[in-house]
């Protein structure tokens, strides 16, 4: 069976382009605008960096911390991780969905997103707030746990909020680059 329609032999038609390659193969190593490689390129590029910058920040404190100073950030940073997933209330998918049915309305749609994120990130550090006292009781600075949980659930929110809204509209890179550069700051 051949996938030519015509009689010259090659492989051109709905599967295939000019030069016989599956059009998949094509669409995936597109330098184009559209190249799904290059996009996803982008985005674990950034996903790198931004991991880097954990593993290095990470290593920081243990060698500048106590043990038990060292123990409560992980157990506190262990907690806010928990909480982290209910933080944004899907901002950033719905920023998404809401730009795909109405794309000229991207300001207002990055707003509520950022209004949610607002809302439910103080909500769940104030339950941050309230497990870290029921678990390690006057051990632990409200303070500290205070200044970890709002950087992750409410300023770290607030990001990725932005970088959907960025991303929605065709902004890759930057939405890939921006929370990595963030991280190393």
């Amino acid at each position: 069976m051949t996938l030519a329609s015509g009689s010259g032999g090659t492989a051109s038609g709905p599967i295939a382009d000019d030069t016989g390659r599956p059009r998949l193969v094509r669409r995936l190593f597109a330098g184009g605008h559209d190249g799904f490689l290059r996009k996803s390129g982008k985005f674990f590029s950034g996903t790198l960096l931004r991991t880097a910058a954990q593993g290095v920040l990470f290593v920081l404190l243990a060698r500048e911390m106590s043990i038990d100073t060292y123990g409560l950030f992980v157990g506190v940073t262990a907690l806010v991780a928990v909480v982290s997933p209910f933080a944004s209330a899907g901002a950033p998918s719905l920023i998404f969905q809401n730009h795909a049915d109405a794309p000229g309305d991207w300001a207002r749609h990055l707003a509520r997103g950022l209004l949610l994120s607002l809302i439910f990130g103080a909500a769940a550090t104030l339950v941050v707030g309230v497990a870290a006292v029921a678990i390690w009781g006057a051990e632990v600075s409200l303070l500290d746990v205070f200044g970890l949980a709002v950087a992750d659930l409410v300023a770290w929110r607030l990001i990725e909020a932005v970088a959907a809204s960025v991303q929605a509209r065709g902004r890759i890179f930057l939405a890939s680059i921006v929370p990595a550069l963030l991280h190393l700051g």
